[in-house]
């Protein structure tokens, strides 16, 4: 009888070396076998990296995050136990975006350049850090976030960023880029998006489209002539002060509760489609009326600065702050508003 042949050796696998290592047998293979081998390589690599702590001061760091802290004490020539505490000492006034470590993997991230002038962002695999604050860096003009995917909190503001690409976070939900020279945001890589604040940039435009869960806008100090907010419909809070908005159409934006649009060229404001506004700042335009009666719920109000001949308070009753100064009133009637604590109506005509 003619003997069984022996079963063929596949020609693509896993095959253990000394040690007790896993590595991938030479050879063809299916692209489909290929593919979950190294998958699975990279995965029992992974867990063994995690599964080693190192240990800094009283704090123990999984592979990716011990590495991190290495690199920058290299960077500083630093100990790692003082480069770990100066990254947990920066910001310390403001807890929600401090370095915080949660079972030896950093979540939060902190870095500024009075405690840790770094001179660059190593490119570290396996951080899983969801908050990032980069503040006053010595850093290029544009950052490399793609060591960072789990990102869901950006904070890079006072930094010099010309250019800033979001391709690599796109689980963004809250993005801080203040006091940078951006001249352009596509968002279009940060669907998730609903804080945003890129103020005292150099934008001319921004595309909001990407972005339909925005509830907070802050573009304070750019050079925006023209702010469509269509796109925006869950918008709460909206501070678009010191443009060139000649006009600003709040009829897509029925939530808003907060305005802060001081400092722009107004003429005209209408207020007819959010009456659930609490807070009004239109204060240095060129007013020469404001109708309060669509916005019942007003509390506070700073229209100074404009051209108002008259100011009806009647339909504000729950106002308690009001700045009317340095316009052309020649009366005001405070009988409907008796909460009001704070008054400041000087150079007017009264």
């Amino acid at each position: 009888m003619k003997p069984e042949s022996p079963e063929p050796v596949p020609k693509s696998g896993l095959i253990i070396q000394s040690g007790g290592a896993l590595a991938r047998m030479p050879g063809g293979g299916t692209p489909a076998l290929s593919e979950i081998i190294s998958r699975s390589l990279v995965h029992i690599q992974t867990s063994k990296t995690l599964g080693t702590r190192h240990q800094i001061g009283e704090h123990e760091l999984c592979g990716p995050d011990y590495r991190l802290v290495c690199s920058f004490a290299e960077d500083l020539q630093l100990t790692t136990k003082e480069t770990l505490r100066r990254l947990l000492l920066a910001g310390r006034f403001n807890s929600a975006w401090n370095t915080r470590i949660e079972d030896g993997r950093f979540m939060a991230l902190r870095i500024e350049k009075e405690s840790l002038p770094i001179s660059s962002i190593p490119s570290i695999r396996g951080l899983v850090v969801e908050t990032l604050v980069l503040r006053f860096l010595n850093t290029p003009t544009e950052l490399d976030f793609s060591i960072f995917p789990n990102l869901t909190t950006l904070d890079c503001g006072w930094n010099q960023l010309t250019g800033l690409d979001l391709s690599q976070v796109p689980n963004l939900t809250e993005l801080v880029c203040y006091q940078n020279q951006l001249t352009q945001l596509d968002l279009s890589k940060v669907p998730n998006l609903t804080k945003l604040n890129y103020s005292a940039n150099q934008l001319t435009e921004l595309d909001l489209s990407p972005v339909p869960n925005l509830t907070e806008l802050y573009c304070v100090q750019n050079q925006l002539t023209h702010l469509d907010l269509s796109k925006v419909p869950n918008l709460t809070e909206l501070y678009c002060g010191q443009n060139q908005l000649t006009e600003l159409d709040l009829s897509k934006v029925p939530d808003l509760t907060l305005l802060w649009g001081s400092e722009n060229k107004l003429t005209h404001l209408d207020l007819s489609k959010v009456p659930d506004l609490t807070d009004l700042s239109c204060d240095h335009s060129q007013l020469t009326e404001l109708d309060l009666s669509p916005v019942p719920n007003l509390t506070g109000l700073v229209c100074g600065r404009n051209q108002l001949t008259k100011l009806d308070l009647s339909s504000v009753p729950n106002l308690t702050g009001l700045w009317c100064e340095d316009n052309q009133l020649t009366e005001l009637d405070l009988s409907p508003v008796p909460n009001l604590t704070n008054l400041q109506c000087s150079s007017n005509q009264l």
